[in-house]
């Protein structure tokens, strides 16, 4: 049984369903950053879809989201946000990390 911050959330591991899903998404998200880098199909639907010009559309570049998580990256988030007082103590994000 958990106590504190921690009731209410399962103790067991995850079941098959949650890192099946965990996985495709992921999967999803390595292919979909794969064809983000590709700039002809981008163009393409700029151009189509918001009816830009050919220049304008080779303009654009596109973020990068993750597929990875850094603890210490996070950690500096929790850790700005508790010096300006987002947070009420100091967090400790490793501790809320499944792996």
């Amino acid at each position: 049984m958990r106590a504190g911050q921690h009731r209410g959330f399962p103790a067991e591991p995850l079941t098959w369903p949650a890192r099946a899903c965990r996985l495709a998404f992921r999967s999803a998200l390595i292919r979909a950053q794969a064809d983000a880098v590709q700039p002809a199909p981008l163009e393409a639907a700029f151009q189509h879809y918001a009816g830009m010009s050919r220049q304008a559309a080779s303009l654009i570049t596109l973020g990068v989201y993750p597929t990875s998580l850094r603890v210490a990256s996070l950690q500096r988030v929790a850790d700005l946000m508790s010096c300006y007082g987002a947070l009420p103590q100091p967090l400790d994000v490793a501790q809320m990390i499944f792996r």
